[in-house]
């Protein structure tokens, strides 16, 4: 504790209020929180692997495997101990969270870059990777961010002249290396956070080489790993979605999210200059590079944003934190304009996730679903990602169908060649129909009616085959609600 005292991250309240904020978050999540539709659909992947189904065969999954694995333990300690996959969910989030704390104010400790005023920056911290996230919580990027944060602020610590433990910096390199392998493609701007740091940080550049080299290591190892174990990715996979999925970018959501958060970032980025360490620099170079990776990826989805928003934010609280015994005011008045970035953002997340996307917890379709056909299998055909997934997980419904949903179909039919890639998609639909016999088939109208981008519906066009054809013959029509068709199968 004297350490800490000495560091400048003594004192009960910051301490005191750490503590407020990971309890408060939690409990925000576990009751408030709806898990996003491709958490909900990652736990029902490993659903399938324990139920001694296998990965790219029995469960169509577009990125590598370590995310469905990962999230194994997860459904075993919900199996154990009875509780709800959504609260195992946020006890194993946070408990990452605090393994993840642990680590980054260990790495800020031997940077050596505390002051006085530092002592609230495990505050922020905890704020940033638990509560910012808002209904983003659990998504690839946020887990990213908290593998990655030790490792960054070890790195830049390093940079910024600090004493580094060795053991301590290997173990925040293989953390990190965790969260690269999670989304591998962000290896990318690793190395462009590195190239750029050696030629802005000549003298202690070889500080960062361990580190890195372990990383690279890692992921050239896990990748061995899936070309050996999950042939089927590289084969099959990986290829169909280089293929046929593209997607469609929205640059109106693109541009309405940065405006709301990446100007803002980059305008207090500039307040405080006085300091000339190097550490606040290297962080708000992460958040750069991490800002780049998501206008190459042209989505527009907020989650997208979170390594760049963190590690932005973070950067500019060892800013200010730096700024202030130079000129108070000034930095104060950054933190006046940083709060309502900062507040507002989890606030505007969820009215949006609220506004826009159903509240499958309190809506007709899930109480229906989850009253009359709660642990029977049942398939929902949908082009809408979001519809059956997280519905199937809070209905507590048996998924009939390796798919989440139709939502690459419609892409595809539009495509050169794409008949291949549709009828693979329809062929397997089939075969589930008959391997799992779902007790209903709910089919969403939208399915139903002729496609603005084809002369024939979804739903005819899987009609055409005279497999799917065949196995829907058993299900017959019981029930209408305002979006949906309800069909149950026999009698």
């Amino acid at each position: 504790m004297a350490a800490l005292s000495k560091s400048g991250f003594g004192g009960k309240t910051p301490l005191a209020l750490s503590f407020v904020l990971i309890v408060g978050g939690f409990l925000i999540h576990d009751q408030l929180l709806i898990l996003t539709d491709n958490v909900a659909w990652h736990l029902q992947g490993a659903r399938v692997l324990l139920g001694g189904g296998t990965l790219y065969r029995d469960f169509f999954e577009t990125n590598p495997p370590l995310i469905t694995y990962l999230n194994v333990p997860v459904v075993l300690l919900a199996g154990q101990f009875g509780l709800s996959l959504q609260r195992a969910f946020c006890l194993a989030v946070y408990a990452l969270a605090g393994v993840s704390f642990g680590l980054s104010l260990r790495s800020l400790l031997e940077s050596g870059v505390c002051n006085r005023a530092t002592r609230w920056l495990g505050c922020c911290f905890v704020y940033l990777v638990t509560i910012l996230p808002g209904p983003d919580f659990g998504e690839r990027e946020h887990l990213l961010v908290l593998f990655a944060s030790p490792y960054f602020l070890d790195f830049a610590g390093g940079l910024a002249g600090g004493g580094r433990g060795r053991t301590h910096s290997i173990l925040c390199a293989l953390f990190a290396a965790v969260g690269f392998a999670l989304k591998p493609h962000f290896l990318v701007g690793l190395a462009a956070i590195l190239a750029y740091c050696a030629f802005r940080f000549r003298k202690n550049a070889l500080t960062m080489v361990p580190g890195a080299a372990i990383i690279f290591f890692v992921a050239a190892v896990y990748g061995l790993l899936v070309v050996v174990f999950h042939p089927e990715y590289w084969q099959t996979m990986l290829p169909f979605v280089m293929d046929y999925y593209v997607f469609e970018s929205d640059f109106r959501r693109l541009l309405t999210v940065f405006a709301l958060t990446g100007v803002p970032l980059i305008l207090l980025a500039q307040l405080p200059s006085r300091s000339e360490r190097s550490f606040q620099r290297v962080l708000l170079a992460v958040a750069s590079v991490f800002s780049l990776i998501y206008f190459l990826q042209q989505k527009g989805f907020s989650y997208h944003l979170l390594p760049a928003m963190i590690f932005g934010y973070l950067g500019l609280a060892v800013a200010l934190a730096e700024d202030i015994k130079f000129d108070r005011r000034r930095a104060m008045l950054a933190v006046v304009l940083l709060l309502p970035f900062l507040l507002g953002w989890p606030v505007l997340s969820a009215w949006k996730t609220a506004t826009f996307q159903p509240a499958y917890q309190h809506s007709s379709l899930l109480n229906h679903v989850r009253d009359r056909y709660a642990g029977q299998p049942v398939l929902i055909l949908t082009t809408h990602f979001s519809t059956p997934f997280p519905l199937a997980l809070y209905a507590g419904i048996e998924w009939a169908s390796r798919f989440p949903s139709l939502s690459m179909l419609p892409v595809i039919l539009e495509r050169a060649g794409g008949e291949a890639a549709a009828r693979f998609i329809t062929g397997a639909l089939a075969e589930d129909l008959g391997r799992y016999s779902p007790l209903a088939v709910i089919i969403d109208k939208e399915t139903i009616r002729e496609s603005r981008r084809g002369p024939t519906s979804l739903f005819a066009f899987l009609n055409r085959d005279s497999r799917f054809a065949a196995a829907f013959k058993d299900y017959h029509w019981v029930e209408e609600t305002p979006r949906f068709l309800i069909f149950e199968r026999g009698g």
